[in-house]
C-alpha cells in the first residue's frame, strides 16, 4: 500500500508542478486536471483542490471588497488549481 500512496503522491506533486507553469496551455492544464482527479478519485485519495490564484491572495481580496457574490474574477485562470 505505501508503494501506491507513493506513486499518487508523486502524481499529484507532478501536476501541482504543471499547473504552475507558465509554458502549459489552458487546455492541457484541463486534461491534467481531468487525469488526476479521476486517479485520486479511483484510488480513492481525492481530497480537493483550490485555485492558485484564490490561495495566493485572491480570496483576500476578495474579503476586502466586501465577499461579493460573484467571486469569478478572484479565481484567476481557472485552470490553475492544485490538488491537496
Amino acid at each position: 500500500m505505501a508503494r501506491r500512496s507513493k506513486g499518487i503522491e508523486k502524481a499529484v506533486e507532478w501536476a501541482n508542478d504543471a499547473m504552475a507553469r507558465d509554458d502549459i496551455m489552458p487546455g492541457e492544464r484541463a486534461w491534467i486536471r481531468t487525469m488526476i482527479e479521476r486517479v485520486l478519485m479511483d484510488t480513492n485519495t481525492y481530497h480537493g483542490f483550490n485555485y492558485v490564484a484564490w490561495y495566493a491572495g485572491g480570496y483576500e481580496q476578495w474579503e476586502r471588497d466586501g465577499k461579493p457574490e460573484d467571486n469569478t474574477k478572484y479565481l484567476g485562470d481557472q485552470t490553475r488549481v492544485f490538488f491537496y
